[in-house]
Order: C-alpha cells, then sequence, then structure tokens
C-alpha cells in the first residue's frame, strides 16, 4: 500500500499544478464575469424567475465549461502516460526499481484519469456555489439552501459516473499509443470501425458503436450538463444507469483493457 501511495504522490506532485489553476481559475473568472455583467445590465434573464435560478444557471455553466476542460484533459494526458518515462530519459531508473507492475500502471491511470479532474471539479463547483451564495443566501429560505446543497452533490456524483464512462476511450487510446506510438491512436480507430462494420454485416448487430454511443450520451448528461443534466436526472436514474447493462460493458472493457497495458509493462516496453 505504502508503495502505492508513493506512485501516487509522484503524479500529484508532476500534474497537481495545472489541475489545481484550473479548479480555481475558472470559477473565479466566471462568477466575476458574471457579476460585472450582472452589474451593468442586471440579472433580467430568458426563464428566470427568482436569484436561486440565476445561480443554478450560472453553476450550470460553469459546470459545462469545467466538464469539457476535464474531458480534454483527461483525453490529451493520459494517453500519453505509457511513454512518458521513456520520453523524458527515466524508463531505465523506473524499470530498476522493485515495483509491481499493476500498481504501476494503475497509480498514474486513477490519478490523471479520475482524482486529479474529478478534484478540479470538485473545486469549481464548490467555489461557485460559495461564489453564488449572494444570489441564494438572500432568499433567507431553507429549501433554497438544501437546493443548492443537492445540486452540488449531483455535480460530484455524475462527475464521478462521467470519468468512470470516459474511462474505456481512455485506457483504449493510452494502448493504442502505447503499441504503435503515434500511429497507434489512428489504427486502433480504424480497427475499431472495421470491427463494427464485421459484426453489423455478419450479425446484423453494432454492439461497439452502440456501446460508444451510449457512453458518450452518458457522458454529455452527466458532465457537460447544459441542457439540464443534473437537473433533470434523479437519483433513481442515475442508479439505473450505473446498474445498466451499458456501463457494466464499460467496466469489463476497463478491466481488459488494464490488464492489455500490465502486460506492456511486462514485456519492458513502457514503466
Amino acid at each position: 500500500m505504502q508503495q502505492f501511495k508513493t506512485l501516487l504522490l509522484r503524479e500529484w506532485l508532476q500534474q497537481r499544478h495545472s489541475w489545481l489553476n484550473i479548479g480555481f481559475g475558472v470559477p473565479l473568472s466566471a462568477w466575476g464575469i458574471f457579476y460585472l455583467f450582472s452589474l451593468k445590465f442586471g440579472l433580467a434573464m430568458p426563464s428566470i424567475d427568482s436569484l436561486l435560478d440565476v445561480a443554478r444557471f450560472g453553476l450550470q455553466m460553469q459546470t459545462t465549461l469545467i466538464g469539457v476542460i476535464a474531458i480534454v484533459g483527461v483525453l490529451i494526458n493520459t494517453p500519453g502516460l505509457p511513454y512518458r518515462d521513456q520520453d523524458d530519459k527515466s524508463l531505465a531508473f523506473w524499470r530498476s526499481l522493485p515495483i509491481n507492475d499493476a500498481k504501476a500502471v494503475a497509480a498514474p491511470l486513477l490519478m490523471n484519469a479520475i482524482l486529479l479532474p474529478l478534484m478540479t471539479i470538485s473545486i469549481a463547483a464548490i467555489l461557485g456555489t460559495v461564489l453564488s451564495a449572494p444570489l441564494w443566501l438572500s432568499t433567507g429560505q431553507s429549501s433554497d439552501y438544501l437546493a443548492m446543497g443537492l445540486i452540488l452533490l449531483k455535480i460530484l456524483s455524475y462527475a464521478t459516473l462521467g470519468l468512470l464512462w470516459l474511462l474505456p476511450l481512455v485506457l483504449l487510446l493510452a494502448l493504442s499509443n502505447s503499441l504503435l506510438r503515434r500511429w497507434g491512436i489512428l489504427l486502433m480507430l480504424f480497427l475499431v470501425y472495421a470491427l463494427n462494420n464485421v459484426t453489423m454485416n455478419i450479425l446484423n448487430q453494432a454492439p461497439i458503436s452502440e456501446q460508444i454511443s451510449t457512453s458518450f450520451t452518458q457522458i454529455a448528461s452527466l458532465m457537460l450538463p447544459f441542457g439540464g443534466g443534473w437537473q433533470q436526472i434523479g437519483w433513481l436514474d442515475m442508479l439505473r444507469d450505473t446498474l445498466s447493462w451499458h456501463f457494466l460493458q464499460a467496466q469489463i472493457w476497463t478491466l481488459g483493457l488494464f490488464a492489455a497495458l500490465v502486460w506492456q509493462r511486462k514485456r519492458g516496453v513502457t514503466a
């Protein structure tokens, strides 16, 4: 366990600054601009009936922006992890250490694909709730306070699920990069397309494209709630989606792709 904590600490020390800057910078900038516009033009907006609705609308836009940044950050940063230590000439050092292969692969993936983006979303959500307090605290109604608390809890819960739905795609890109470097991602996309066409023509089904479509739909509804996402999706709906066959398939893919990345490390190709 101590070894795994040390590996996580390594990722934290290397990656924390950019994620922390996003977590604090986006809500401070967004709400600063929001209040400046409010002072100049007022709070009259379409479909806005109360200050609580204004706060919800601001949090909704902020969450969408943070969600986009988190998804892009994970997709850009995580697939390059298998060859990171080869590119910075530290591969021989890390390969010389008595580190369990599964832990060596799991720690950077967990930190960069789940923990750091979730930390950023959490910081932004909490800070956004605090910065919006002048709007919803002014009502003096306990029901409004409860509503904002539930919104915050929904944002954090749905962000966690959204990152789990994203994980198979991230691991697929990481594996393709570990196998064939820069050409790997392109060839992997072509292979997925070809396999989907084969299953469609032979079995008259398209399980790959159906799974990908479901995953992206879930990611969009959970992490990009500009259309209403966390306000319209209830807790029972979230539980139903979590226990769905598509979500189980996504996690099976995650385990299989993770095993393949561990196998790559055992071959001595990646750190």
